[in-house]
C-alpha cells in the first residue's frame, strides 16, 4: 500500500476517477450530498444502543458507572479522541489492497483527514476497511472498559474517548451496510470519484 498526500480537499471533483469495467453497477445511495448526509445520521442509532448496553452492563458488573465528568477528564478524553480521529483514516488505509495507491487529503472545513483509493477490492475487504478503525479504536476499548475496573479518572477518559470514536463512525457503518446489502457474493468493490461501484470480476 502506497500512501500519497494530495493536499486539501475542497471539492469532490478533485477525487480521482477509477478505471471501471463496463459491467460496473453504482451502489444505490442517496442522490445528493445532503440526502446522503441525512441518511447517514440514522447510523448513529446502532452505536448509540451499543454504548447504552455497555453502560448498563458496566453498572451491573461493577455496581456503579465508575465515571464522572470534570474539565480535566473531559479535556484529556477529547484530546485522545482528536488524535484517534486522525489515526482513524490511516487505519482505513492499511486495509487497502497491498499494491494499492491510497491518497489522503486534508479537509479544511472539517479539520479532518480523508483517504481515497480507486483500487478494486473484494466485498469482504471493503466492509473490513470500513469498520476496522471503529472497532479497534471504539468498540474494543469500550469492551475493555466494561470488563476491567479502573479508577474514576481512567474510566471516564476511556469511556469518553472510546464512546466518541464509536459514534463518529456513522458514515463508515452506512458504507458497510450498503455493501453488505447490495453487493453479490464474489463481487468486487471500487471507488470512482465520490461514488461507489461493484462489479463481477
Amino acid at each position: 500500500m502506497k500512501l500519497v498526500y494530495r493536499g486539501s480537499l475542497r471539492y469532490l471533483e478533485q477525487l480521482p476517477k477509477g478505471d471501471l469495467p463496463e459491467n460496473a453497477v453504482k451502489i444505490n445511495e442517496s442522490l445528493t450530498t445532503q440526502q446522503l448526509k441525512n441518511t447517514s445520521y440514522l447510523y448513529f442509532i446502532p452505536p448509540g444502543i451499543f454504548i447504552g448496553l455497555i453502560l448498563l452492563v458496566g453498572h451491573l458488573l461493577h455496581g456503579d458507572l465508575r465515571f464522572g465528568i470534570d474539565w480535566l477528564r473531559g479535556a484529556i478524553g477529547l484530546g485522545i479522541f482528536a488524535v484517534a480521529f486522525f489515526l482513524h483514516e490511516f487505519l482505513h488505509a492499511i486495509c487497502a489492497p497491498w499494491r494499492a495507491e491510497v491518497g489522503w487529503y486534508f479537509i479544511p472545513v472539517q479539520w479532518s483527514l480523508f483517504i481515497h483509493t480507486t483500487a478494486p477490492m473484494s466485498k469482504a475487504r471493503f466492509i473490513t476497511m470500513s469498520l476496522f478503525p471503529n472497532i479497534l479504536l471504539g468498540v474494543v476499548p469500550l469492551i475493555v472498559w466494561v470488563v476491567f475496573p479502573f479508577d474514576p479518572m481512567v474510566s471516564t477518559i476511556l469511556l469518553l474517548a472510546a464512546g466518541l470514536m464509536t459514534m463518529s463512525g456513522f458514515s463508515d457503518y452506512m458504507n458497510a451496510a450498503h455493501a453488505w446489502r447490495q453487493m453479490p457474493s464474489g463481487s468486487k468493490h471500487q471507488l470512482s470519484g465520490f461514488n461507489y461501484y461493484w462489479f463481477m470480476p
